[in-house]
C-alpha cells in the first residue's frame, strides 16, 4: 500500500475509544464500505504493521482533508479501477 492508493474500509476495529468529542465508532460506521485515498502511512513502535491514514471528511459532511482516521491494514482492501 502506498500514499494515494484507493482503499475500501471492510471492517471496524474492536474496542475503538468512544468519547463525546470524537465519536470514533460512529465515524467508522459511516466509513464502512466506502472508498478513500491513503494520505499517510505510519509505523508505530510495538506494532508489526503500519497504520494507514485516510482523509474521510466527506463521510461526515466536511471537505475530505478535514477529518483523518488511522486504520490497521487488515480492515482495508485496495481498490483498483
Amino acid at each position: 500500500m502506498k500514499i494515494g492508493a484507493r482503499v475500501r474500509i471492510t471492517g471496524i476495529p474492536p474496542n475503538l475509544p468512544d468519547d463525546e468529542r470524537f465519536k470514533t465508532p460512529e465515524v467508522f460506521k459511516k466509513c464502512l464500505g466506502r472508498v478513500f485515498a491513503v494520505c499517510d502511512i505510519q509505523n508505530i513502535e510495538g506494532l508489526n504493521h503500519p497504520i494507514i491514514g485516510l482523509d474521510i471528511g466527506e463521510a461526515v459532511g466536511k471537505p475530505a482533508y478535514m477529518e483523518t482516521i488511522y486504520v490497521e491494514p487488515e480492515y482495508l482492501e485496495e481498490v483498483t479501477d
